[in-house]
């Protein structure tokens, strides 16, 4: 089980790498808690701040409704790395802007 979480752990991490290096305007890392989303931001985060990302950490982000995320969409001016607990465009039945990119941790537990 460790071996299969630390292969995808470093599938996640070159999917956001790769997303950076396109630089997707919103990179979405979701899935349910303890599976290394703000461990892989921060093993990130100079990489991201490098790229001009701004990481939305889960104190704001988790707490966000549909109608937040909507606002934030609409008015969002950034390059962006936020942390959902569930892909907010599935979830809340969103169409994903081709601009977004969603790596999905789900089956990563630790």
């Amino acid at each position: 089980m460790v071996y299969e979480n630390n292969v995808k752990y470093s599938a996640a991490k070159d999917a956001l790498h790769n997303n950076m290096e396109e630089n997707a305007e919103l990179i979405i890392l979701c899935g349910g808690g303890n599976n290394g989303k703000t461990h892989l931001t921060n093993e990130m985060r100079s990489n991201l701040y490098s790229k001009h990302y701004e990481i939305y950490s889960p104190e704001i982000t988790y707490s966000w409704t549909q109608n937040d995320f909507e606002n934030y969409m609409e008015s969002n001016n950034e390059k962006s790395v936020m942390h959902f607990l569930m892909n907010p465009f599935t979830h809340w039945n969103i169409e994903k802007p081709n601009n977004a990119r969603v790596v999905d941790m789900n089956d990563i537990k630790w």
